[in-house]
């Protein structure tokens, strides 16, 4: 892909290559042919140093917002498989913090549709349902774990997952161009 710029406006556009009858079908009558090979008008100019090397914001962000979010899927799967199962020691675990053992499964069946709503291109508003899911999941499991006095090594994993999730949630905002992380209106108070 490459960035191309035309009287202030940026398109990303495929190189388009002639082939075997390529001259008949013109882009657009209007513009002139700048070499044999593709059809750019001549005012147009190419800027392949940050789209060629991949060193531009939109891709540094996009592959931060994947690995976060892959760990993030990772780790909130590793917590809801057991819970969906009903292990042994998540039962016991649940039965430490004071919970009976039928919330298990509606938990783990939860953070799976959580991360899989996280997971699916688009989603709007349903994405960030499953992201506020997740934090008041992982928020209760840290608050839970404080309550009954549990020791660092106990609730430090769901510190991880408060940051993993937020980490994603972050990055998932900083990737959509109408959107930030905080809104124009409460930036500006």
């Amino acid at each position: 892909m490459t960035t191309v710029t035309c009287g202030g406006l940026v398109a990303a556009v495929l190189a388009v290559s002639t082939v075997a009858g390529a001259q008949d079908h013109k882009i657009s009558p209007n513009l002139p042919q700048s070499n044999g090979s593709t059809y750019w008008p001549q005012s147009c100019r190419t800027d392949t140093s940050t789209s060629a090397t991949g060193n531009n914001m939109t891709n540094r962000i996009d592959g931060i917002y994947w690995v976060v979010t892959g760990l993030m899927a990772a780790f909130m799967l590793m917590a809801s498989i057991p819970d969906v199962l009903r292990q042994p020691q998540a039962i016991e675990v649940f039965g430490h913090l004071g919970y009976p053992a039928y919330l298990l499964p509606f938990l783990g069946t939860a953070k799976i549709l959580g991360v899989v709503a996280v997971l699916v291109r688009g989603g709007g508003r349903l994405k960030e349902w499953a992201y506020a899911g997740l934090v008041f999941d992982i928020t209760g499991a840290l608050y839970s774990h404080l309550s009954v006095g549990d020791p660092v090594s106990v609730w430090g994993f769901a510190v991880v997952g408060l940051i993993l999730v937020g980490g994603s949630y972050i990055f998932a905002r900083l990737r959509t161009p109408d959107r930030s992380v905080i809104h124009g209106d409460l930036a500006a108070a």
